[in-house]
Formats: structure tokens, sequence, C-alpha cells
């Protein structure tokens, strides 16, 4: 467990906020600012301007050993840098650096301040981390960037005479040192005056060789950027990644040491960045199945068994959540017309009729399961009839069989208003004169519950969520990424855009509902007969 104490040699600093605290040494829990012996040093400090925050510890940890820190620095100027890497190498023993150097670390910066892990230094998520990025062409039309206004380096000089400070400090502490340079999203590039952005490249190679990405795809690609044109995580990981040569997705070609030799053609080619790598993949919807059918939620199985010989026909490939993580998260790709099938509500026809037609078409689906009617026909807490919903037993033979994956509906909030004596909570929002703080933590103990009950039972991971009646907000979304889901889908009718290196495209999935219709009715309606 890390320490903190304020940085007192950081005043002027931090006198507006007032709020960045430094990790001490690792030892067991004792007050303030009082030392122990035989406390364990940082293995890693990750030390940058006011976005570091972006950075993700376990990944420093992951290169160095444990005990990583990010310093995200507010507002400051490039003597700050030097003073927040002495008092890593110091005060916190780090063996190893990491400086990460945006362009506006060459003047004075002063960044918004966000929330962070008090042990770690990284941000919180926030929701802009959470919310549903796909499609390029969507994500610009609805995302306002900030206006690209001049931006001059005042400050080339000094920043190069800090980062030689650093380099000296780590020398004589023994302590490796790795420098980034943070890419500009595409819409701020123009900001800057390339002559000074040649300055600066080539003052700093003269110090140190530094890691740069600027010029690499996906640093073209505005979806990894926030609006403000500051970088997301999912950009920091790859960045970090390839500066410490860890495994996982990183782009081919992506970020060049730069050195003397090469700073001034790097510099030229600042902000020339391709695009991201992305694929569509159409996602269904169905929920029950019987002999009969007769709405949009109970489908006659024979339907279902020609829209499965539709899809199978038409060159279609059902994948997996899995398939989809590997795409995104280790560049795995995925066949052409990729289809995930997907349950709601968890019915037992899911286990009596779509299970064996799936498996007999050489077809996979997932199953999102409401966590409180699990192995019921009536409703809970009540003697009221409603549709059996298969038991924890049959979703485990039917995960075991490699077919199919059983995710969660929540457990307990997507509840029928007649049978509930109070409100009636119908999905993932407020109740009627809910407080914000209380919506946030029914959310958080409802999902908790859901996937520690399901994974218990199953002994499979709970990954992804499906909304009841698509009903979320970005709050729900928030929480979903703080408890570790790595998928969330909609009601939405549309075809996703996953991309390779970015997380966030699988939240807030789409689907296709699938009513009574023909296989051929069904591929005109996703555009899969193309």
């Amino acid at each position: 467990m890390k320490r903190w104490m304020v940085p007192a040699g950081a005043a002027l600093l931090f006198l507006a906020a007032a709020v960045l605290l430094w990790p001490g040494r690792r030892s067991a829990p004792e007050p303030e600012g009082s030392g122990t012996a035989g406390e364990e040093p940082l293995s890693v400090c990750l030390v940058g301007g006011a976005g570091a925050g972006v950075y993700d510890p376990s990944l420093l940890e992951e290169a160095a050993g444990a005990g990583a820190y990010v310093c995200c620095l507010d507002q400051g100027e490039p003597a700050d840098l030097t003073e927040a890497v002495c008092r890593a190498l110091e005060e916190g023993g780090a063996g190893q650096i990491v400086l990460s150097l945006s362009l506006d670390c060459a003047g004075t910066w002063q960044g918004e301040g966000r929330e962070r892990y008090e042990e770690t230094g990284a941000f919180l998520p926030g929701d802009a981390d959470a919310a549903h990025i796909g499609d390029l062409a969507a994500y610009e039309e609805k995302t306002a960037f900030s206006d690209p206004e001049p931006v001059q380096l005042t400050e080339i000089g000094q920043l190069a005479e800090a980062v030689g400070e650093i380099r000296s400090l780590c020398q004589s502490a023994g302590a490796e040192l790795t420098v980034l340079m943070e890419p500009v999203g595409p819409h701020r590039a123009s900001a800057y005056q390339r002559a000074e952005v040649r300055e600066l490249y080539e003052t700093l190679a003269e110090q140190v060789d530094f890691w740069d990405f600027s010029a690499d795809a996906p640093c073209g690609d505005s979806r990894f950027f926030y609006p403000d044109s500051s970088i997301r995580p999912a950009l920091a990981e790859m960045m970090l990644r390839r500066a410490l040569g860890l495994g996982g997705y990183v782009p081919k070609d992506f970020g060049v040491l730069v050195t003397a030799e090469n700073a001034g053609d790097r510099a030229d080619r600042f902000g020339t960045g391709g695009l991201g790598e992305g694929q569509q993949v159409t996602v269904l919807m169905y929920h029950h199945l019987s002999q009969e059918g007769g709405s949009e939620v109970n489908l006659p199985v024979s339907l279902f068994e020609e829209q499965l010989r539709a899809l199978r026909d038409a060159g279609c490939i059902a994948v997996t959540l899995e398939d989809l993580y590997a795409y995104v998260e280790q560049g795995t790709p995925l066949p052409e017309k990729a289809v995930l099938i997907t349950f709601d509500d968890g019915y037992e026809s899911n286990y009596d009729l779509a299970w064996p037609l799936l498996e007999k078409y050489g077809m996979k689906g997932t199953i999102f399961a409401i966590g409180v009617s699990v192995g019921k026909d009536t409703y809970k807490g009540t003697s009221c009839p409603m549709k059996a919903h298969f038991t924890y037993e049959q979703a485990r033979e039917m995960m075991d069989s490699g077919v199919i994956s059983v995710q969660t509906h929540t457990y307990d909030m997507h509840q029928w208003p007649p049978y509930e004596e109070g409100p009636a909570r119908e999905g993932a929002v407020p109740l009627e004169g809910e407080s914000q703080a209380d919506y946030e933590a029914a959310v958080r103990a409802d999902l908790k519950r859901a996937r520690e009950e399901m994974e218990t039972a199953t002994g499979y991971p709970v990954t992804a969520l499906s909304y009841p009646n698509g009903l979320y907000t970005p709050a729900s979304q928030r929480i979903c990424l703080e408890l570790g889901f790595r998928a969330t889908f909609t009601i939405e009718p549309r075809t996703n855009t996953v991309v390779k290196g970015l997380p966030q495209s699988l939240y807030g999935m789409g689907r296709y509902n699938v009513g009574p219709m023909t296989g051929q009715e069904l591929l005109a309606l996703t555009g899969l007969d193309g």
C-alpha cells in the first residue's frame, strides 16, 4: 500500500489546488509523513503534464515490477518536471522513470484537474472514458472538438534543460529513463508552428533519445483523443507497450525512437498520423423461442432455424465475445461478415431450442440472463407465472459445450411494474426522485451481485452486460468500466464498428431486434445480404 505526503518544494505550483500528493515508500499503513525503516521503494514512476493521468499503472508494473505511480502535474513549467523526478528518485526510491512530455510542456501549462486513484495517481474513469465510440464519421459528427487556437512554444530551451537535468539525475541514481512525446489530436495539430515543433524536437534530441508517435497511425484518428485533443487511455496504453517492449496490441510501425540524427525529419512529419483499423460487426438480439411463436420477443423456432440457415448461406460467421476482445485487445482478425448472436433474459427455451440449433449450424451464441430470474417460472417474491428461465446448472452445461456464453442482464433491474409494490426499475436508469449518489450505488451493487452470483455458480467470468430495455446513462457506462466489464450492449438498431486498440468501441454496442421475419428479410434488415 502506497503512502503519501504533500510535496513541500512545489508549494507555488500547486497553491491554487493544493491537492497534489506524492507517493511515499510502500509499507504498512502509518500516520501520514512518518518514516519507517525497511520501506519498499517504487519500481517505476511516470511523470508528466496535465494529461499524464491516463496512463495505466498496471502496465508500468508489468514492465518494471510492483510499485508503480503516475505523477500528473495539473499545472506547471519545465522545472517542475525536474523537481517531480527528483522526488520520485530520492523519496519514492524509483528505479525507473518514464517521462511523458506534451508539446505544451515547452511552456507554462494548466489543465483541468481530474479525480485520481489515491494509491496510483492515475485518473479515475470519467463518463467520457466509457461513452460509445465506434464509427469515425459518427464520432466526428457528435463531438464538439475544441477550436485550435494558436500555441507558442515559449520555453523550448527551458524544457530541454529540464530534460537534461532529469537524464543526469537518473544516471546518478542508477535509474532507467524512458521519454515519450505525446501526440496531439488531429483537430489541434494546426495550432502549432512547424518551425517551433522542429526546434523542440531537435533541441530535446540533443539531451536524450525519446519516443515519438505523432506521425503514425492511429494518431491521426480523433477517436483516440478527447475533445480537447489530449490522448485517451487506449492510445496511452499502446504508447507504453511500444516504448517499454510489452506484449499486447500495438499497430504496425507505431512509434519511432527519435535521436539527434532523425529529429528534424520526424518533426517535419508531425501531425500526419493515419487512422486506426476497424471492422463492422452485426449483433442480433433474440429473446424467447417456442414452437408457435407470435410476437417480437417470442419467435417460432422454425423461423429461427431458417434465419440461421440464411446467415450461414450468406457467408456470415457467428463470433463470440472472446473473438471481439481478441480483435480489439490483440489485433486478432475477425471474419469479414462477423455476427454476434445474443439472447436476452435467460429463458429455458434458449437451453431447449436455441442451443441445439446453434450447434447444428456451427454457430455460437451469447445469453444475457437476469440474475434474480435464473431457474424461476414465477416472478420474484410472487406466485405470478412467467416464462421459465434456465438454471445455473443448465447455464454451466451450455457454457461447457463451447457453443454458449452466459453473461448478465443485471441482477434485478429488469422489473415489471404490475408485479412491483413500489417504483419499478425497468433499466439501468434512475428512479423518479432518486439522487445521483443513490442511483449509482444501486447500479454498482446490482452489477456486483449479478457477477458474483453467476461466476460462483458457473465458474465462468462475467465480462459483458446488456442493458434491460436498452436503458442506460453515462454514469452506468462508467460504473461498468470501473467494475471491469469489457462490453455493454443496447437495443439501438445499428451495425457496430469495433476498432483495434480502442476498447471503448465495445461499449454501447447496437443490436438488431430479430422478430418473426424470414431469413432473407433478416439479411436485408442488417445489410448482410450484400
